[in-house]
């Protein structure tokens, strides 16, 4: 055999069929198959693959409708529910805004995890309070003329511009009395104790953050009591405020009347045990309009933003709105289980230590409501103050 009739040896490469052909026998993933089974190198040499860091971004792409079931402890059912908290309740990412379109069935439309400290993003302080002020701060002048977005669920009423009888505030605390300033025109009406959405005009994010400075200003029966310096909570990103906040309608605050003597605000010790016979309209019911649940939220100073979900409806069949008393359980319920929670937590730098829950600071049976305001679309705050002492 001549040499020149032998065929050369073929010095090119392999072409991706034939690749394949040895990939198979060596059960290896081909070129064409690698970034499918997860070797994205084995298809380009000089990728890396590196973990993901963006931790702040979550969306929901596409919502899908859920069903849930209420906790057992705010209602006669063993149905449980779990909200999103985390192991480590001082790290209590943000809840999601929820769309509530059905009775029963609620839509997510979004979700914002937020793992960083409050403190690189601060809320700008604009309920005019300062950010952790020991005292809620109020106009030195009082206004004479009536004011012009004044809510007509406010009416005449007559306060005495001083209280009659001394404050004392609960022993182990050590709070200053607070400054006895004259009330004007505007803070010396009330509001409607309880009000119906249906019937009653919606009001702007803005005429919230008027109501939610009134309601500091509202007559208790030993005069003018200190409350506790929570900022109006306002969603984090720019989308959700216009969605959740500026382009919502927003219900009128309930206000927790009592009778006997005449003030408003109830223990929350009152509301946990049923004790509801002061209470005005105790049996009238609240959220008719509103999905199955909503959050109650807590801006409290020093401690990260709270929130938890109360059922709006009872377990009768038909289901109902629930009633006044149901609700102040309810939020009472959230309150007591906020002060279990953060009481080992660290309070953030920079605020005052009064302000500090559980042990020796604040204690659950401190605190009395006086109203609840809506905030967001599917969002409630209350406002809550220290019950005040007869000497």
């Amino acid at each position: 055999m001549s040499l020149s009739s032998l065929t050369p040896l073929s010095c090119k490469p392999k072409q991706p069929a034939e690749l394949n052909e040895m990939s198979e026998l060596l059960n290896f993933p081909s070129p064409s198959q690698a970034s499918t089974v997860g070797y994205p190198h084995i298809q380009n040499p000089e990728s890396q693959v590196e973990p993901t860091t963006d931790i702040f971004n979550y969306q929901v792409e596409e919502p899908q409708p859920w069903t849930f079931d209420l906790p057992a402890e705010f209602s006669d059912s063993p149905a449980e529910f779990q909200p999103a908290d985390t192991e480590n309740p001082c790290l209590q990412p943000v809840q999601q805004e929820y769309a509530f379109q059905q009775i029963y069935a609620v839509k997510t439309v979004s979700a914002s995890y937020l793992t960083p400290p409050t403190l690189q993003f601060p809320i700008p302080d604009i309920n005019g309070y300062g950010q952790y002020s020991p005292l809620p701060l109020m106009p030195a002048t009082p206004s004479t003329s009536r004011s012009q977005d004044t809510s007509p669920h406010w009416h005449n009423g007559s306060l005495s511009s001083t209280p009659t009888t001394p404050l004392s505030f609960p022993s182990h605390l050590s709070f200053p009395e607070p400054t006895i300033i004259p009330r004007s025109v505007d803070v010396s009406q009330e509001i409607s104790s309880t009000l119906h959405p249906s019937t009653r005009q919606q009001l702007t994010y803005q005429d919230q953050i008027t109501w939610w400075k009134k309601a500091r200003e509202l007559p208790a029966a030993g005069g003018n009591p200190l409350f506790i310096p929570q900022r109006i909570y306002k969603p984090h990103t720019t989308s959700d405020i216009k969605r959740y906040v500026e382009e919502a309608s927003l219900d009128p605050p309930i206000c927790f009347w009592m009778d006997g003597p005449e003030e408003c605000g109830i223990s929350l010790t009152d509301c946990l045990h049923g004790r509801t016979k002061r209470l005005r309209d105790r049996d009238k019911e609240v959220f008719e309009r509103r999905g199955p649940s909503v959050s109650i939220r807590l801006e409290w100073p020093g401690y990260r933003q709270w929130s938890r979900q109360i059922p709006t409806k009872d377990f009768k069949s038909p289901p109902r709105p629930i009633s006044v008393t149901k609700l102040c359980k309810n939020v009472a319920k959230c309150v007591q289980r906020f002060v279990l929670e953060r009481q080992h937590c660290e309070l953030e730098d920079g605020t005052d230590p009064r302000w500090k829950v559980g042990g020796s600071g604040i204690r659950f049976e401190d605190l009395v409501l006086v109203s609840l305001h809506h905030v967001s679309m599917g969002s409630w705050q209350p406002q809550l103050r220290f019950r005040t002492r007869m000497k």
